[in-house]
């Protein structure tokens, strides 16, 4: 079986053929993704539609057939495979919900279109027979998945694994989300988020910042708005972070103790022992990001002698995940 996959990201569009046969992806290639920006066209979908078509084109261009698409997407994705929702795309630009399989299938057609959940198919790609896990990502957005038995619950409407969007902080001024809520673990524990969170540091910590090899960034006044790149504050941030920088590790500080927190919940609530984590800014930390996690999950338990540190665990270091999981998704259940 051969399936065009997408991976619609909220930095980047990315898509390849997927070869069961061979466990392999080839013909990959990707582009930005259309991005918050989007929500000031007047149509939000249009741009995503060109973009996935450039990309489809890119790859069929090889002159390998495919037999089914397979679509990862940021949102929710309800039983049908209608899109309820797209905050990390379009915030809440998204008024009703969208059928992606019909509207890309008019440009392409020919052959089955499925979509689901990006996290839901990423996780196909660390899926064992009977495994239990979840996948996280910290990336432009906050997601997760739960696999039970080796298969997503979701839930009757398929609304499970959108902790992102709880609540964490009830203040009145709470960070914004992108979906138009406040004080939700996506607005303080994603890349998006270290933003308000490099301000508020570089305001009251001028002694920490001074000491900082970041001390001549002007967090002030030269932070760019959020948008679905990888700016230069992050990419300063991240080497600051990695190379022990103590302004830097306050910073990520900041968004790691809400995500341990969560962390911390679907252990005590369900008994997860392993946590996939996975996304660009989590990515762009490394290794010591995950031990901050750990800390910050363990402290928000009982002393039950868990191993947060051997619980945690980073993903393939590849941004292949998506693309991975959704063939490997389409793949087992042609064969069910």
């Amino acid at each position: 079986m051969k399936v065009l996959v997408f991976d619609i990201g909220g930095s980047q569009l990315r898509a390849a053929l997927w070869d069961s046969s061979s466990q392999s992806l080839r013909h990959r290639c990707a582009s930005p993704s259309p991005g918050p920006d989007a929500s000031s066209r007047a149509d939000p979908v249009a741009g995503l539609l060109e973009g996935m078509h450039s990309l489809a084109e890119r790859v069929q261009s090889q002159g390998e057939a495919h037999d089914a698409v397979g679509i990862a997407f940021p949102g929710p994705v309800d039983g049908a495979g209608m899109v309820a929702q797209a905050p990390t795309l379009w915030g809440s630009a998204l008024l009703q919900p969208l059928d992606l399989a019909k509207a890309f299938g008019e440009r392409v057609g020919g052959c089955p279109i499925q979509v689901a959940n990006d996290l839901t198919a990423a996780g196909f790609r660390y899926r064992e027979p009977d495994s239990n896990f979840c996948i996280v990502t910290v990336s432009s957005g906050v997601g997760n998945k739960v696999f039970l038995g080796g298969w997503p619950v979701l839930g009757p409407n398929q609304r499970g694994g959108e902790i992102g969007h709880w609540r964490v902080d009830d203040a009145a001024d709470a960070a914004p989300c992108d979906c138009g809520g406040r004080g939700h673990l996506g607005a303080l524990a994603s890349g998006r988020a270290v933003r308000e969170h490099a301000r508020s540091l570089a305001e009251k910590e001028c002694d920490l910042l001074r000491a900082s090899s970041l001390r001549d960034f002007d967090f002030l006044a030269d932070l760019p708005e959020p948008d679905s790149g990888v700016s230069e504050m992050h990419r300063a941030l991240a080497s600051a972070y990695r190379n022990g920088d103590d302004f830097a590790r306050a910073v990520v500080a900041k968004g790691a103790r809400p995500m341990g927190k969560a962390l911390a919940l679907l252990h005590l609530g369900l008994g997860l022992e392993r946590f996939i984590i996975m996304g660009g800014w989590a990515q762009a930390l490394g290794p010591h990001y995950l031990k901050d996690l750990a800390s910050a999950a363990s402290a928000c338990t009982w002393d039950n002698g868990g191993p947060w540190t051997e619980w945690i665990e980073a993903c393939a270091s590849d941004d292949d995940s998506g693309l991975i999981g959704m063939g490997r998704m389409l793949s087992l259940r042609a064969e069910r």
